[in-house]
Order: structure tokens, then sequence, then C-alpha cells
């Protein structure tokens, strides 16, 4: 059985107080390295989470694509363009070209260069 991802990408003005969705029900790839990087899921080896789940963040526990998978959605996180960056296996994510040419990476890369790094996220779960 695969897993996949659902994910939306969010941005905030610079006083963080309200962030807006951009893109939600993103077409990412299956790719269990990025899932691996993102939150631990499939766990490829030598790859290093960025996080291990942490839930939606506050504010999206009614995000309607979380809701109609039910308990058939797991591992539940975030990250902002910043972290995702940071992370430890960044570098060999965007080397093996795992990210580096698909339409969401993108926008997520436009959405942080506009609103900054720490103003844009990816909202993220996955269902097997």
């Amino acid at each position: 059985m695969g897993c996949d991802i659902h994910a939306k990408i969010q941005y905030c003005y610079q006083d963080g107080n309200d962030w807006f969705d951009l893109c939600d029900g993103l077409d990412i790839p299956r790719c269990y390295e990025l899932f691996s990087y993102l939150a631990g899921v499939r766990q490829c080896q030598g790859i290093i989470p960025i996080y291990e789940p942490r839930g939606l963040p506050p504010g999206e526990e009614d995000w309607q694509l979380s809701k109609i998978y039910g308990r058939d959605g797991h591992s539940h996180s975030y990250c902002t363009f910043k972290e995702f960056m940071e992370g430890q296996d960044a570098n060999w994510i965007l080397e093996n070209e795992l990210i580096g040419y698909t339409l969401w990476f993108n926008i997520f890369k436009l959405t942080a260069r506009y609103y900054g790094e720490e103003n844009c996220r990816l909202v993220f779960f996955f269902d097997n």
C-alpha cells in the first residue's frame, strides 16, 4: 500500500497573526525520501526529518481536506520555508532533484521570496 501526501502552502504578513491559504490541495508526487525529510514518514535510511510530526498549526484544526480523510490521515505537520531549507538533509534533497523541478516547490520558494522565509509554510498530512 502506498502513502500519499496532502498539502497546502500558506503565507502571512509580517505581523504573523493571520495565515492565508495560497494553494490548497497541492499535487506533490509520491517521494518517500521527501516524506522522510518532512516528517519521518516511511523513514528512508539516513534521512533526518526536519521535525517529527507536530500536528496541524494553531487555527488549522478545521482544515476541510484533513477532516475528509479522518482517521486515515496521519502525521499532520507543517514547516516554514526557512525550516525546510535549514534541515540537515535539505542539500541532499535538492541536489538529487527530488523536488527542485516540481511546481509545488517553485510556488513554495516564490512565496517565501515575496513574503519572507518565516512567513511561508507548508501544511501537510499523509494517508495510506
